[in-house]
């Protein structure tokens, strides 16, 4: 009669996952987990545990283009989808965490349209996502917003995260090319839309609401795309300083860091301080076009400028 052999339960050094292996002092679940671990030994599945402003920052990114598989038993997935000219910022994410063994692939959406996409697995991964609200089907179920993404420290860098996925920070241009002005929006799940307002609206800005997409769930449910804008030159010109676009040491992604710089570079030239020619005052517009510092003196000049043309012409009788 063959006798039986004694499994030991082990825990992998890579993935964490418990396993049974007959040999007591073997540190990995598989070939597969010991060859990833020996290409990335620098692999931090606990990254997200942390409250930094690189973990605020990418945590606000996977909110706006990133997605999350939870099974029951067995590892976290994450998955980021991006377009191809940003394929770089996947690069500077699979860095920032260590998951060197993890390849960027080319995919395919159903509508036809190419995407760069990374997949990390991780049993560990699902604590720390948790934390910063990143949950499966999150579009639809993400409701209660971390208190966390309020903190002071915390705020700047996820609003960056969030806008590099989901915003937009837009330049007009007349006809010439010329800049004609900028505004700044961002799009998503209603209930993280209203964080994003109720922050603009902390701030001493003036957002703009737009609902979308309006449709019902299967439960009965409605549900609609929220779209948060800023409009106000003002408003732009505070809101790309405070949320870290200024500062290069800062993750963010690149051609909206750009856009942002130029955005403000220009509004800054045109909305310097100036006098206003009715009472006199030093202010700073909240548009290019202002001139006048509040409406008490815009009214007192438009009254000045009906009476004169009210005013009859002197006559002069030789």
């Amino acid at each position: 009669m063959a006798q039986k052999r004694t499994m030991y339960e082990i825990l992998c050094e890579h993935c964490g996952q418990k396993t049974l292996k007959r040999v007591k002092h073997q540190r990995y679940c598989d070939h597969r987990c010991h060859r990833d671990h020996l290409m990335s030994p620098s692999f931090a599945p606990r990254f997200f545990e942390g409250r930094s402003p690189a973990v605020a920052y990418w945590a606000g990114f996977i909110i706006g283009d990133g997605n999350i598989s939870r099974p029951i038993v067995g590892s976290t997935t994450l998955t980021i989808a991006v377009h191809p000219r940003d394929k770089a910022h996947l690069d500077t994410f699979r860095d920032t965490i260590g998951a060197n063994h993890c390849k960027i692939a080319d995919h395919h959406r159903a509508d036809g349209q190419e995407i760069r996409g990374l997949a990390i697995s991780h049993p560990n991964l699902r604590n720390g996502l948790e934390m910063w609200g990143v949950i499966p089907n999150k579009t639809y179920d993400l409701r209660d917003i971390p208190p966390m993404w309020s903190e002071p420290e915390i705020a700047p860098h996820m609003m960056r995260g969030l806008f590099d996925a989901d915003g937009h920070i837009g330049i007009k241009h007349d006809v010439n090319g010329n800049i004609r002005g900028g505004r700044v929006s961002i799009c998503g799940n209603p209930w993280v839309m209203e964080w994003v307002a109720d922050q603009f609206v902390n701030l001493g800005f003036y957002p703009t609401r737009r609902d979308i997409n309006r449709h019902l769930l299967s439960d009965g449910s409605s549900y609609c795309t929220r779209v948060i804008s800023l409009h106000r030159h003002l408003d732009v010109i505070r809101f790309i300083p405070w949320c870290g676009y200024q500062n290069v040491d800062l993750q963010s992604l690149e051609r909206k860091q750009t856009s942002a710089m130029v955005i403000y570079d220009w509004l800054t030239e045109r909305m310097a301080i100036r006098r206003c020619p009715v009472c006199g005052t030093m202010f700073t517009p909240s548009r290019s076009t202002q001139i006048y510092c509040q409406l008490k003196c815009t009214s007192m000049q438009s009254a000045r400028m009906y009476r004169q043309r009210q005013r009859p012409s002197q006559m002069v009788t030789v």
